[in-house]
């Protein structure tokens, strides 16, 4: 069958989330403005005290929400009065805060690309609702025919569950849907032990482990690679 419609991944495969850094070096800044200097091995610290206790909340609610309670958790165990929860929007804020995802060069250009030719694309990510205001400061909330993040799918790729979501969402066969990501484990094959097509974008020029596996180096290849299996105009 055709392909028609297009799944990406998010960070690492339409952004450069993070620019290479982490969440730290993003977070701590936040917490200097506001008069508390905390180093990022107390931040880990409290961190790896709180999540025991919220994990098993990540998926309720369909996320919503989950990241601030752990922000306000982490706080309280570093002893940060947040009475307002001004800094955990603050927090937030620096979290979904476009210059913390920066596209990648080629990326506008092919969303351009398989909007003319008429592809619903849709995102498929490990994420929570920070992704839907992610997404929206970038711009982009009209680009996309629909946002699957984890959370509310109830699994983190590569389980099935997340890919058949949003297939289900999209109103498509699996084998009429291709699924383009980064990660070799969660996007190539998770897409394909769920009966889609996959795509590995690899930017580092590493060997596939699957020397059939579709690869590019960018999503500029996955242009051409629709021309020759796709639908679209």
């Amino acid at each position: 069958m055709a392909v028609r419609v297009v799944l990406l991944d998010f960070g690492g495969t339409l952004v450069q989330s993070f620019a290479g850094e982490s969440p730290f070096d993003v977070f701590g800044p936040v917490l200097r403005s506001f008069g508390w200097p905390v180093s990022g091995d107390r931040w880990a610290e409290a961190d790896r005290r709180v999540w025991p206790r919220l994990e098993p909340t990540r998926y309720e609610n369909d996320g919503r929400g989950f990241w601030d309670r752990v922000h306000a958790e982490v706080l309280h165990e570093l002893g940060v009065p947040d009475p307002d929860s001004t800094l955990v929007a603050a927090l937030r804020n620096a979290a979904t805060d476009p210059a913390n995802h920066p596209p990648f060069p080629e990326t506008e250009e092919v969303l351009g690309t398989l909007r003319r030719r008429g592809y619903p694309v849709h995102v498929v990510s490990n994420n929570t609702d920070y992704l839907i205001e992610s997404i929206a400061r970038l711009g982009w909330s009209d680009r996309f025919a629909g946002l699957t993040y984890s959370a509310e799918a109830g699994a983190e790729k590569p389980d099935r569950r997340v890919f058949e979501f949003a297939i289900a969402r999209a109103a498509a066969p699996a084998d009429e849907v291709v699924h383009v990501g980064d990660s070799w484990e969660a996007d190539y094959l998770g897409a394909s032990r769920a009966g889609l097509r996959a795509i590995w974008v690899n930017r580092t020029g590493a060997l596939p482990p699957d020397p059939a596996a579709t690869v590019v180096p960018d999503l500029r290849g996955v242009l051409p690679w629709l021309e020759r299996h796709g639908s679209g105009g």
